[in-house]
């Protein structure tokens, strides 16, 4: 609305035509916009590091991001604008956070699932295969030219039983974070995000074997 307005502000004031009057209103948002704009990598380092020069936040997490729906500022806004009253806001609200909280524990199922019952029984099986090749070259009397294959069967185990020890302490985040109600959103979402980072970095140190 405010767009149009300056265009037409711009229009009887100024006599312009309406795309000249549309590309000086867009040039002027341009500037005023200045200072959050950035051509750049948005998940970068160079951005955290600009936006902290500008005195920007810089949320990197969902549920701190959906928790500006709820700040006075945010809720004046909307209710100012007629986009939501204060009822339908906190519902809004609500609603995203809920589904954000489904969607992380049916990652989290899915993703220690496949863990466990595909991830770590292929690399056992890789595992033991690097171990009947350095006992068979061992059999045959040799005293080196295996060490490659040691150092992964021992790079292995450690990269399993990291894998295992974090889809259990996702399991476990998870069913202590899902007795909390839905109003403790923002520690709800903490544990389990960070297991499935810990998981897949494992799980792709494996698949490069």
């Amino acid at each position: 609305m405010k767009f149009k307005a300056d265009v037409e502000k711009l229009k009887e004031k100024g006599g312009e035509k309406q795309e000249g009057a549309i590309m000086r209103v867009l040039k002027s948002y341009i500037k005023e916009s200045r200072r959050i704009l950035f051509e750049g990598d948005n998940y970068s380092d160079a951005w955290a590091a600009e936006a902290k020069k500008r005195g920007l936040s810089n949320v990197k997490t969902t549920p701190p991001a959906l928790d500006f729906y709820m700040t006075p500022k945010a809720q004046d806004l909307f209710v100012r604008t007629g986009v939501f009253n204060k009822r339908e806001l906190e519902a809004r609200y609500d609603i995203l956070c809920h589904n954000y909280t489904l969607r992380i524990q049916l990652e989290g199922r899915v993703l220690g699932e496949m863990a466990i019952n595909r991830v770590i029984p292929d690399a056992v099986k890789y595992q033991n295969n690097l171990i009947a090749n350095v006992n068979g070259l061992k059999a045959m009397g040799m005293k080196k030219g295996f060490e490659a294959q040691e150092k992964l069967i021992q790079e292995l185990s450690n990269h399993i039983q990291v894998v295992y020890n974090n889809v259990e302490s996702m399991i476990e985040a998870r069913k202590k974070q899902i007795r909390l109600k839905i109003q403790t959103n923002k520690q709800k979402h903490i544990a389990i995000p960070l297991s499935h980072s810990l998981i897949s970095s494992e799980i792709v140190a494996i698949k490069l074997k």
